[in-house]
């Protein structure tokens, strides 16, 4: 049997630097968001996105939600459990859309096409 008094575990669990304790507080709010963050990612709520071209693209419903205070407002009184919801952007490419869920997903950006999809992004909020 182990008994362990309370003043003990008080003890053992502040031993360190306050800068230790910083730290670690620090890095299990940083788990805590990553986990959430990649939990957002793999949702399977899909919205449908249409162009200017004519295509259609399925995108992360909770990914472009979470990033666009625009797209949030509009579909937030659309059912999550119904048919995927459309919303049309006609000035927009769908390269550039895809793009800028690339970068909302990796947080990696193709220079190339920078210009447009900073532009998406703008009007998207």
């Amino acid at each position: 049997q182990i008994s362990v008094n309370r003043a003990s575990m008080v003890q053992s669990l502040t031993k360190g630097t306050p800068h230790t304790h910083t730290i670690m507080l620090l890095k299990s709010r940083e788990n805590c968001l990553q986990s959430a963050f990649e939990k957002l990612k793999t949702s399977e709520e899909k919205l449908s996105v249409a162009t200017w071209e004519g295509k259609q693209i399925s995108v992360n419903r909770a990914l472009i939600c979470f990033f666009s205070p625009v797209i949030r407002d509009v579909v937030k009184d659309v059912p999550r459990d119904s048919n995927p919801c459309s919303i049309i952007l006609p000035d927009f490419q769908v390269s550039a859309i895809e793009h800028l869920l690339n970068i909302l997903n990796s947080g990696v950006a193709c220079f190339a096409v920078l210009k447009d999809v900073v532009e998406v992004a703008r009007v998207l909020g």
